[in-house]
């Protein structure tokens, strides 16, 4: 019985693990050469197209 109850207990805990993501992202976005700031930076993805937009 103890067993069985920690299968599912550890089914559980790696089902909802596994289920998390992340939907906020901060950072800035600099361009390649200079290490300059970029600002209204577009972000595509190639299966989806435009996923956001940077706003400063």
């Amino acid at each position: 019985m103890r067993l069985k109850v920690y299968k599912i207990f550890i089914v559980l805990f790696f089902l909802n693990s596994y289920s998390y993501s992340q939907n906020k992202v901060s950072g800035f976005a600099f361009e390649s050469g200079t290490e300059i700031k970029l600002n209204e930076v577009s972000v595509y993805d190639a299966e989806v197209g435009l996923i956001t937009k940077t706003n400063s």
